[in-house]
């Protein structure tokens, strides 16, 4: 299964052959990407790694704002995402990875999990615990991809 993040005509295209681009103009759909706050020239491809943290961030942790990572989450069992996503969410640009450098943190992260825990499914925390070990059998079968994301990935 692979997932792609789509964005619905506001793309600007960049050739390879310059890798220190700046735009002036970012459209964007996320207002919390702190360098879009002010005018000044930045690194779209930085803006991209924000708002990819920022998507894992409130559809996996339920966070309503960047700055509240330890609020309550959505699933039980993504915290192992929490210092890729607060990598790739710093306020400043370059301290962020590149979205080549936060694909290697994620695989490297999924590399480290143990064997049982790249085979459970999401847990939602208000799951009981049969609805949870029936999510668990299903993903160590690959029943359902989607609803074992963020362990059974493309890139893993």
């Amino acid at each position: 299964v692979k997932y792609y993040f789509v964005d619905f005509g506001i793309s600007a295209h960049f050739p390879l052959v310059n890798t220190q681009i700046k735009a002036m103009e970012v459209l964007e759909r996320d207002r919390e990407v702190p360098e879009l706050s002010h005018k000044a020239r930045n690194d779209p491809f930085k803006v991209d790694v924000f708002m990819i943290g920022n998507v894992l961030l409130h559809d996996f942790h339920d966070v309503p704002h960047y700055h509240c990572y330890d609020s309550w989450r959505t699933f039980s069992n993504v915290d192992f995402l929490q210092p890729l996503i607060k990598q790739m969410m710093q306020p400043s640009p370059e301290e962020r990875p590149s979205a080549e450098g936060a694909l290697t943190a994620r695989q490297e992260t999924r590399r480290n999990l143990r064997f049982t825990q790249r085979q459970w499914g999401l847990r939602r925390r208000w799951d009981v615990w049969f609805e949870k070990l029936a999510i668990d059998y299903a993903c160590s079968f690959s029943f359902d991809d989607i609803l074992c994301w963020p362990c059974r990935s493309c890139h893993g």
